[in-house]
C-alpha cells in the first residue's frame, strides 16, 4: 500500500533458522525505508473543466474513491506546472513532440492556457481503457471530454498531497524506567511439542485456567514453559478451538460451566503455580449498559474465582477485564473485587496495560495480579496484623517494561495489490465474500454519522480495538473496514487477520465452518452464505473476547519471577529462571510469529546488528 511511513523506535535482529538467535535493540536510521516514488497516469485538463472532468470520471470508475487504496486523500487534483522539475519538462516537452508546422501554429496564449491545466490522477487500468484503441465502453459525456482540446493523458509524479496529515509517531513503550540493562537475545518460538509437553517434568510451571475462551492464555503460558491442570469455559465451539491449539490437555480436565464445578475438581491445595482468567467484562464494557453486579449471572463470576483460589490455593494470579471495570460506581466495584482477592490471602496490585507495543492495535485492559501470603491466616484479627508485615511485599511487584515494536496494519493486513489491474470484481477472490455490498456502503456514505474514510484500516494506521461486537451492523460505521483496490469496496477482517491482530501465532488453528458444532448456532442451515455469515459471526466474537496472546507472555513472566522463591521450576535450574527477561523475550519473539510472512523481510530492514 502507497505511503507507508519510515518510523522511529526499537528494533531487534531476527535470524531465521532452527536456534538462531535474534539480537539486541537498536534505534535505527531514517533512510532504511526510504520511499521510492513512481510516476502515475494523470489526466491533464484546461482549469475551467476541473469539476466536471472529475465529476465524469467518478461516473466512469476512472480515478480512486477515498475508500480506496490509491484515494485515501481525496482527488489529489494538482497543477502539474506548479510541482516538480520533473513534471514541468514532461509537459512541457509535449510541444516539442509535434511537428514544426504544429508548434509555429501554437499561439503563446495556447502555451500559457497549457501550462495552466490541471492534473487529474488516473487508475492505471482506467488509462488502459482510456488510450485502448476502442473507447466503445466509454460514456459519451467521457468520449467528447476526450476530444477537447488540451485534454490528454500524461505520466507524471503526483504529489503527496496537502491534507495527508504528517505521520505522528507515539512511543507505547511501557514502563521505560525498567528497560533491562542487557539487552534480550531472542529465538524463534515455535509450537510447543505435544510429545514433550504431555511429560511433566518438562513443564516449568503449572497453571489453571477459568474462562478460557478460545486459549489466549494457555498459547501464552505453554509457550513460557506452563502445564495446564485445569480449564473452564461455558462455550462448547471454545472448547473445541482450545483442545485443538493447546499441546496437551489439562490434567484435569476441560469443563464447562463454573457454577457447575465442584471444589473437589480444582487442583489440589499448592499444586498450581498460576491461575489465570479473563472473567467475562459485558457488564463493566463502556459499548454496554454497565450494569456491573447488578447482572446476576455474568456481574458476579468473579465470586467463582475467589472460589477457585480458596480451593486450590495457586501460588499467583493474573487475571483481565475491561478498564470500565475501575471506572463502575465512583471505583467501588474494583474496590469489592480487590477486597474479595485479599480475604482468601493474596497481595494484589491492579493496572491498565496497553497491547499496543506487541501487536497492531491500540487495546488497553485491566489486570490484577496476586501473590499468596507466604504466612496467611484464617483469623480476620490475625489477617489484618499479617498484612501489616506484608506490606512490603504487597507493593514489590511492578508490572514490566514492554517495549513498542511498531507494528501497523500492513503487518497484518493482506491489502489487494494495486499492481493487478482489474476491471471487475473476480467472485473467486476468497476476500471478496467479505466486501461490502453496494447497499452497505451507501448506508456508510448517506446515513452512517460515525463512519468516515479515515477510520479505515490504512497501512500505517495502528488498529481500534477489535472486540466481540466487530461485524455486526456494518452500515452504521461500527466497525473498523480493510480499504480496497479501486473498484472494490473496503471488507471486514478475515478471521486470520483478527488472529493476528490479538498476536495469536501463524500457528494457531482456526476451524473450518463445518469443523464447529457441525451446524450453525445449533440449527441446520442449508443456505451456505448464511452459515458462512453465521460462522464468521462466531469467530469475531471469539477473538473479540480473546486476549492479546504476547502481551499475557511478558505479564505472566512478570508474575512468575516474583514466585521464584516458592519453587516454580522442578529443578535447581529452573529456579535460577530469570522469568521476567524470558517473558519479555518469548512475547517479542511471539509477536513476530504473528505478523504476515513477506512483512518479516521489512521488519528485519528496520534492524540494524549489534555491535
Amino acid at each position: 500500500p502507497p505511503l507507508d511511513q519510515p518510523s522511529q523506535g526499537l528494533q531487534y535482529i531476527h535470524v531465521t533458522g532452527p536456534g538462531a538467535a535474534i539480537n539486541r535493540f537498536r534505534p535505527r536510521p531514517d533512510n532504511l525505508m526510504a520511499q521510492t516514488t513512481k510516476k502515475e497516469p494523470v489526466l491533464l485538463v484546461p482549469p475551467r473543466l476541473t469539476q466536471s472532468a472529475y465529476a465524469l470520471l467518478v461516473k466512469n470508475d476512472l480515478v480512486p474513491r477515498k475508500w480506496h487504496l490509491e484515494g485515501r486523500y481525496g482527488s489529489r487534483t494538482f497543477r502539474p506546472s506548479e510541482h516538480h522539475h520533473d513534471n514541468r519538462e514532461e509537459t512541457g516537452n509535449k510541444a516539442a513532440r509535434k511537428t514544426k508546422h504544429e508548434a509555429s501554429a501554437c499561439t503563446c496564449s495556447d502555451e500559457k492556457e497549457e501550462d495552466k491545466r490541471m492534473g487529474l490522477p488516473l487508475l492505471q487500468c482506467a488509462a488502459n481503457r482510456i488510450e485502448s484503441n476502442s473507447r466503445r465502453d466509454l460514456d459519451d459525456e467521457l468520449q467528447a471530454l476526450l476530444a477537447t482540446p488540451g485534454v490528454e493523458i500524461v505520466y507524471l509524479t503526483v504529489p503527496r498531497p496537502k491534507s495527508a496529515p504528517k505521520p505522528e509517531h507515539i512511543d507505547a513503550t511501557i514502563h521505560p524506567e525498567l528497560r533491562p540493562s542487557v539487552p534480550p537475545t531472542l529465538r524463534r518460538c515455535p509450537r510447543p511439542s505435544s510429545t514433550s509437553s504431555r511429560d511433566e517434568s518438562n513443564a516449568k510451571f503449572t497453571f489453571m485456567e477459568l474462562f478460557s475462551g478460545i486459549g489466549g492464555f494457555g498459547v501464552a503460558l505453554e509457550v513460557l514453559g506452563g502445564r495446564c491442570l485445569f480449564a473452564s469455559e461455558i462455550n462448547d465451539d471454545c472448547n473445541k478451538i482450545y483442545l485443538d491449539n493447546i499441546s496437551h490437555p489439562p490434567k484435569y480436565g476441560m469443563h464447562g460451566d463454573i457454577y457447575k464445578v465442584p471444589d473437589a475438581k480444582f487442583p489440589r491445595d499448592g499444586e498450581c503455580d498460576l491461575l489465570v482468567a479473563g472473567f467475562p467484562c459485558q457488564p463493566f464494557s463502556r459499548l454496554g449498559a454497565q450494569p456491573g453486579f447488578a447482572d446476576a449471572d455474568r456481574g458476579l463470576l468473579y465470586t467463582q474465582i475467589v472460589r477457585a483460589l480458596k480451593a486450590s490455593r495457586p501460588r499467583s494470579f493474573l487475571l483481565e477485564n475491561v478498564p470500565g471495570l475501575a471506572e463502575m460506581e465512583m471505583g467501588n466495584s474494583l474496590k469489592d473485587i480487590v477486597a474479595s482477592l485479599e480475604d482468601v490471602g493474596y497481595n494484589v496490585v491492579v493496572e491498565v496495560v496497553s497491547a499496543r507495543g506487541l501487536t497492531a492495535q491500540a487495546r488497553k485492559r485491566l489486570f490484577f495480579v496476586g501473590h499468596l501470603r507466604q504466612n496467611c491466616v484464617a483469623d480476620e484479627k490475625e489477617r489484618k496484623d499479617d498484612e501489616k508485615s506484608d506490606a512490603s511485599s504487597a507493593s514489590s511487584f511492578r508490572f514490566p517494561y514492554i517495549p513498542d515494536l511498531e507494528l501497523r496494519a500492513r503487518d497484518i493486513i493482506e491489502y489487494d495489490d494495486m499492481r493487478v489491474v482489474q476491471h471487475t470484481t473476480d467472485d473467486a477472490d476468497e476476500k471478496n465474500s467479505y466486501r461490502l455490498s453496494p447497499a452497505q456502503i451507501d448506508q456508510l456514505l448517506n446515513r452512517s454519522k460515525r463512519w468516515k474514510p479515515a477510520k479505515l484500516a490504512w497501512s500505517d494506521n495502528v488498529l481500534d480495538t477489535l472486540d466481540g461486537h466487530y461485524g455486526i451492523t456494518i452500515g452504521k460505521g461500527n466497525s473498523q473496514l480493510v480499504p480496497g483496490a479501486a473498484p472494490s469496496n473496503p471488507r471486514l477482517f478475515t478471521p486470520r487477520e483478527c488472529a493476528r491482530c490479538m498476536g495469536f501465532p501463524y500457528w494457531f488453528t482456526i476451524p473450518d465452518m463445518d469443523t464447529v458444532n457441525g451446524n450453525v448456532c445449533g440449527r441446520n442451515c442449508d443456505d451456505d452464505s448464511v452459515a458462512e455469515r453465521a460462522h464468521r459471526k462466531r469467530l469475531y466474537l471469539m477473538f473479540g473476547n480473546a486476549v492479546c496472546v504476547p502481551l499475557i507472555v511478558v505479564l505472566a513472566g512478570a508474575v512468575l519471577d516474583e514466585c521464584k522463591e516458592v519453587s516454580i521450576g522442578k529443578d535447581a535450574a529452573d529456579k535460577g529462571v530469570n522469568w521476567r527477561m524470558k517473558g519479555l523475550e518469548l512475547a517479542i519473539s511471539l509477536s513476530l510469529e504473528s505478523i504476515l510472512d513477506r512483512r518479516r523481510n521489512d521488519v528485519e530492514a528496520r534492524l540494524v546488528k549489534a555491535e
